[in-house]
């Protein structure tokens, strides 16, 4: 037995020493920055993916993850956008026979002329960068748009009793003393000019994740700010009481605001395959708004004998007040966007429909906006809505 056991002994002693000399043998360099960048992904982050890849009670980010060291994004939008706004200029109210007087009619038809907006083009551009902590992210984003409308409607018999053609403002009436005195219930023409400068500043602090293989919600919160700026300018064509000139009457208003408030939402979307997707956007937004109006309403004096005499100032008035108003957005449309260079970058193309409502946006109808028949002090709504293209660059 111990002649066996001393047989053994040298055996034992041989593997201890090329295990030790195997174990002291200089580790080759590993860099683990050329390990990740050779990494092939397990999948897109950010895409649809396998149940099998999911984390089990954990959302797990999805946000696109490119392999570079700046890890930023930029986005740049072309929008085609139409404001919307009840803003009437003018009333017409025609009698049931020609030639009969408004006033004794039987019957009158009464119609309201609002300002007709169309789509006008704008641009929002964005940068935002993804941050360390637990994949959240953070963007801003300008939106920029300005817009100008113009509307008119015209008595085609201005001496006809049959028609009156009323302005949304009073003008004053009484004796010219030589000069031009319009009379309220004979006008002829009115044009109304609208104009929007529309300047909005949003920023986001919003994470990415998965909902299920094919679902990701984006909430978000954040802040938005701005400036918008309204002129409007309404000119009429009126004849005096003697119905023996016509001249002209100007009302010129303005409005200036700013804003600031908290920001919230949802930014949702669905994995069609090949890259494609659906998504759907929510927010809202609760701001102190800051209102700075200007009104102004003058007669230059131009009749058919006698032109550009004098400009006589009617009526001048300036109001500063501050609100709280919500406003409501919503985004509906469909995406496509891919990985590059193996995943150094990364493009996407979206394109949506776009929807943007201001809840009380026009002041200056809350302290002019009446004349001696249509008393109108309400503060209408704005609505921004139309198409929205969008380029995303990774990178």
């Amino acid at each position: 037995m111990k002649k066996k056991f001393f047989q053994i002994i040298p055996l034992i002693l041989v593997v201890f020493a090329f295990a030790k000399g195997n174990n002291e043998k200089p580790l080759p360099k590993y860099d683990k920055g050329d390990a990740k960048k050779n990494e092939k992904p397990q999948y897109d982050q950010g895409y649809a993916v396998s149940e099998e890849q999911m984390m089990k009670g954990y959302n797990s980010p999805a946000r696109i993850d490119v392999k570079g060291a700046w890890d930023y994004f930029i986005t740049a939008s072309f929008i085609y956008w139409q404001p919307k706004m009840y803003l009437p200029y003018a009333w017409e109210n025609i009698g049931d026979e020609a030639g009969i007087l408004y006033y004794y009619s039987t019957e009158v038809t009464e119609k309201t002329h609002l300002v007709n907006f169309d789509y006008h083009p704008g641009f929002k551009v964005g940068l935002g960068t993804n941050t360390d902590m637990d994949n959240w992210n953070l963007f801003f984003e300008y939106t920029r748009l300005t817009t100008s409308d113009t509307s008119s409607t015209s008595v085609s018999e201005p001496l006809d009793a049959s028609v009156e053609l009323s302005a949304p403002f009073l003008i004053p009436e009484g004796p010219d003393d030589g000069a031009f005195a319009p009379s309220y219930n004979r006008l002829s023409y009115v044009r109304e000019r609208s104009k929007f400068y529309i300047n909005l500043l949003d920023m986001e602090l919003g994470r990415p994740y998965y909902v299920g293989t094919k679902l990701t919600f984006k909430p978000h919160v954040g802040a938005r700010t701005g400036w918008i700026k309204q002129k409007n300018n309404t000119k009429i064509n009126s004849w005096n009481l003697g119905l023996t000139e016509e001249g002209y009457v100007y009302l010129k208003e303005e409005s200036d605001t700013w804003l600031l408030g908290p920001r919230a939402g949802l930014d949702t979307n669905w994995f069609l395959g090949e890259g494609f997707r659906l998504f759907g956007n929510v927010a809202a937004s609760l701001f102190y708004q800051h209102y700075k109006t200007k009104i102004k309403q003058v007669l230059p004096v131009q009749t058919n004998t006698t032109v550009a005499v004098t400009v006589e100032r009617l009526t001048k008035e300036k109001v500063k007040d501050y609100l709280f108003n919500p406003c409501f957005e919503a985004c509906l449309g469909f995406g496509w966007g891919k990985y590059f260079s193996n995943h150094e970058w990364h493009v996407d193309l979206s394109a949506g429909y776009e929807i943007q409502y201001f809840l009380n946006q026009y002041y200056i109808g809350q302290i002019k906006r009446s004349s001696q028949y249509h008393g109108d002090n309400a503060m209408p709504d704005l609505t921004l809505h139309g198409l929205t293209f969008t380029l995303r660059f990774d990178f």
